[in-house]
């Protein structure tokens, strides 16, 4: 029998970039730190609204890296997502309290507190998820652009990183959740339960969404796109090159 595989996403918005690094090595980690001789973790970081325009497909475990701009507000990658979580934050109690029942997360906010508002939006993104019957993993992460020390924003990213490493370790061990059972640790019968509850969690965000955002649609990468920008990839050195020499190899 081959390996059971499982996603573990890491969802980021990003204004000057810190966010967005601190997510790719994350991303590029946790195969490595999470993998077992049973399960293969497989992890890539993504904008926030990305996640959402791609079908918003949740998984029992996720990971979101995002800061604040401005006053408070969304950082790049992240208008959508913060939308959707004011949305949840601003319905009465008992109307979107069970969208992501049984989920695990975990978030990093980075910021600058030279600015009253610096840590709101990881803060609004935390209690909305909450608020929506996720769980979160481990301390809600502060990586301040001012902290000097032992406080340094690079020392606090790879602090937070290493011990939610931790936590995502008993997550992926705990048979009784969500988590347990779309990796198979309970049998076939309690993942296509768990397969059934996110599901429901796909479509009810997107029925949300279709209902927050005009013109909304969901943009799912075709395969064809992909293999496409694969080719162009490959192909565009060469053509630089033939460029390039076409003009100075006289």
């Amino acid at each position: 029998m081959g390996k059971a595989i499982f996603e573990i996403p890491i969802l980021y918005g990003s204004q000057t970039g810190n966010a967005e690094a601190a997510a790719i090595e994350l991303a590029s980690l946790l195969p490595k730190e999470l993998s077992s001789p049973t399960l293969r973790i497989i992890s890539r970081a993504t904008h926030l609204d990305d996640f959402l325009e791609h079908g918003a497909k949740w998984t029992p475990l996720f990971v979101i890296i995002t800061s604040s701009y401005g006053v408070g507000q969304a950082p790049i990658g992240c208008h959508k997502f913060r939308e959707l979580c004011d949305h949840i934050l601003t319905q009465k109690s008992g109307e979107d309290d069970a969208l992501l029942e049984g989920c695990n997360y975990a978030i990093l906010g980075l910021g600058d507190s030279k600015f009253t508002t610096f840590f709101l939006n990881p803060t609004v993104i935390d209690s909305a998820l909450s608020k929506a019957g996720a769980i979160r993993l481990g301390k809600l992460g502060k990586a301040d652009a001012s902290g000097t020390g032992e406080n340094v924003q690079s020392k606090i990213i790879d602090e937070w990183c290493n011990a939610i490493l931790l936590d995502l370790k008993f997550a992926l061990k705990d048979k009784n959740s969500l988590v347990g059972k779309s990796v198979g640790m309970l049998g076939k019968d309690e993942e296509e339960l768990a397969n059934k509850s996110l599901n429901a969690m796909q479509q009810n965000t997107l029925s949300i969404c279709s209902n927050l955002f005009e013109d909304w649609q969901v943009n799912e990468p075709k395969e064809t796109d992909r293999r496409a920008f694969s080719v162009y990839m490959l192909l565009l050195p060469i053509v630089v090159g033939i460029v390039v020499t076409f003009l100075f190899g006289k």
